[in-house]
């Protein structure tokens, strides 16, 4: 599910570097040469290519370890990117982890502060997310979406609507499809690991947005002790743990979280949670 493992080379590993506080220019090295290598194998995929670096670029940029014109740093980066969303959104084949990769880079641009206004950039930004928002609404709507991958895009949405999205965007697909998962999960008499990931996801989007009704409802379908030691259910409800015990803060800080995340649980949340920072 989201426990893909993960090569070492992965654009992940690169972003806990800087996050650790290695050296800059160790951390900036390796990211060069992830660069590099990306370019010289034509890779514009997230985990291992240039779509991923680039995403670390916008970020760094937003947390304020890289301080250089985010525009410049990005010109080719967005232009190249702008043709290979417009072709994940009208190639019906595009998967949704493939969306959501893209995604993940274009949300990260729209939040980078400018140095110089650029009308007709951000103009170009915000027409892209609406036309994947609108894919994903697609895909969250087909009835042979599997559970998995329904949670992944409902926590999807509630990362926009905290960011950037109108809710209005959405229509009803996020109301209906939330509700249809908690009356499955409420049908359920027992649950697997598979089953508790796709709760405890389900419920960190429903915390995400805002629905306390909805957080309730999720939080009694849960056993009331979960012994697992399974890496990513572990993960998840040191998450849920955070996000409830830190509503009224603004941010959940990366001191907050356990030093035995992986670099992917990492990418995880700097993705989809938008109250935690690291």
């Amino acid at each position: 599910m989201y426990n893909t493992p993960i090569s070492h080379d992965s654009i992940y590993n690169i972003l806990e570097l800087f996050i650790n506080k290695s050296s800059k220019d160790k951390s900036q090295l390796q990211l060069d040469n992830f660069i590099n290598k990306a370019i010289e194998n034509n890779d514009y995929s997230f985990s291992t290519g240039l779509l991923g670096a680039g995403w670390l670029v916008a970020y760094l940029h937003q947390m304020e370890i890289l301080t250089d014109d985010i525009d410049e740093l990005l010109f080719d980066f967005d232009d190249n990117f702008y043709k290979i969303a417009i072709n994940a959104i009208v190639v019906e084949s595009t998967t949704l982890c493939e969306t959501l990769e893209i995604i993940n880079y274009f949300q990260q641009r729209i939040q980078n502060r400018q140095i110089k206004f650029n009308f007709y950039r951000r103009f170009v930004l915000f027409e892209i997310i609406k036309l994947l928002n609108e894919k994903l609404v697609n895909m969250i709507s087909l009835k042979s979406l599997i559970i998995s991958d329904s949670v992944k895009i409902l926590l999807k949405f509630s990362y926009l609507i905290k960011t950037f999205i109108n809710e209005k965007d959405l229509g009803n697909v996020f109301y209906s499809k939330t509700e249809e998962l908690i009356l499955h999960f409420q049908n359920k008499k027992i649950f697997d690991n598979t089953d508790l990931e796709n709760i405890y996801i389900l419920l960190i989007a429903c915390i995400q947005f805002g629905n306390p009704h909805w957080v309730k409802t999720i939080r009694n379908l849960l056993p009331k002790v979960n012994n697992s030691s399974e890496s990513l259910l572990s993960f998840l409800r040191m998450i849920v743990q955070l996000m409830i015990q830190d509503s009224k803060r603004a941010k959940i800080g990366f001191k907050d979280l356990k030093s035995d995340i992986n670099s992917y649980h990492l990418g995880f949340i700097v993705t989809n949670l938008k109250g935690i920072s690291v």
